[in-house]
């Protein structure tokens, strides 16, 4: 039966702090994360973001390459804590993403950014981004 309620997702960001303060554990904690997604409601496409002050590496996956996803990503990064450069990246895309989803464990300098397009931070601590879904991650 037609209806407006779709169980798909369009293009995602996902932006994964890899900063000095996050270890091992916590990295594969958040492809954890992503793997959840991806099994559950695969977006169209993910452009997979690993960020510390600047955007450290981009990896685009499709629908079809999900199931390998965790053991073909290679993170990087180990800087400073400086989401803007997610922004940035969002903003200069063409085609914008459905949403942004922002893995952290929130310990950023300066603000959360707005994304201007549906966002969720999940963080390993208690704190919140404004203009944002934020969930903690255990």
């Amino acid at each position: 039966m037609p209806s407006p309620y779709s169980e798909t997702v369009g293009p995602m960001v996902i932006g994964v702090d890899t900063s000095g303060s996050i270890d091992q554990q916590q990295i594969n904690e958040f492809l954890g994360e992503v793997q959840g997604i991806t099994n559950d409601t695969p977006p169209e496409r993910i452009h997979l973001l690993y960020w510390d002050t600047e955007i450290a590496a981009e990896e685009t996956y499709e629908q079809g390459d999900y199931t390998t996803l965790t053991q073909s990503t290679r993170p990087a990064g180990g800087g400073g804590t400086d989401p803007d450069c997610v922004k940035r990246y969002v903003d200069a895309m063409t085609t914008k993403p459905e949403i942004v989803l922002m893995l952290s464990d929130g310990c950023i300098w300066g603000d959360f950014p707005d994304f201007n397009v549906p966002t969720i931070w999940g963080m390993t601590t208690d704190n919140t981004a404004p203009n944002a879904t934020n969930i903690r991650i255990n």
